[in-house]
């Protein structure tokens, strides 16, 4: 605490205490005024010396507000991929309901060296058109026989002498006739003329018994 100077007042005051004609219990009383009066003046001083520097240390505390600013440095960091490089999933990309049904079966997909989505789908096989010479389901529809059309019957013919040789069918339930026919006859496309005595003819029928 910094010691205050006395006032013109209590340096006053205090002449006349020495030099008036005070009594002893006059100059008791006016001493204990004079001494109420400096003790005032000393609480009125500032703050010096290790008061005030304690108030500095407290001000540090300020600085805790700093740390706060690394957080910025998380927001410009890479944003992370959308799966592990190399790592493997399976696929399927056929209609719903058709995976693990005859044939068709699910494949895999690997993801892409930066991490940012998979690569196309592989080694899956998905439904294709039913093959009725094979006990296989390629359809994937659960039922590996192709589907049986009605029973038909197609007759072809001229005046002339026609006969069939042969008779096959593909995979796909289409079949083929070879023959031979004289004249002009007629198999569901118009009007076909030999160009001499006999002629050899090869037909193609689908499922149903119409001319291809």
């Amino acid at each position: 605490m910094n010691a205050a100077l006395p006032s013109s007042n209590e340096a006053a005051m205090a002449e006349h205490i020495a030099h008036g004609g005070w009594s002893p219990k006059g100059r008791l009383w006016a001493a204990s005024a004079l001494t109420i009066m400096a003790l005032a003046g000393l609480t009125a001083c500032e703050p010096i010396g290790r008061g005030g520097g304690s108030g500095g240390e407290a001000g540090t505390g300020g600085s805790g507000g700093a740390p706060g600013a690394g957080g910025s440095s998380a927001t410009g960091g890479t944003p992370p991929g959308t799966c592990v490089p190399g790592s493997v999933v399976a696929c399927y990309t056929g209609p719903a309901g058709t995976k693990g049904v005859g044939r068709c079966a699910s494949g895999t997909q690997t993801c892409r060296p930066d991490g940012f989505g998979y690569g196309p789908c592989t080694g899956e096989v998905t439904p294709a058109r039913e093959l009725c010479a094979t006990p296989e389901d390629e359809s994937c529809d659960g039922e590996p026989r192709c589907a049986q059309p009605p029973p038909w019957a197609r007759g072809f013919g001229g005046p002339g002498r026609d006969q069939g040789w042969d008779i096959a069918s593909d995979a796909y339930g289409n079949y083929y006739v070879t023959g031979s026919f004289e004249g002009t006859v007629d198999f569901g496309t118009g009007p076909l003329t030999s160009a001499g005595q006999s002629d050899i003819f090869f037909l193609k029928l689908d499922a149903a018994g119409s001319v291809l």
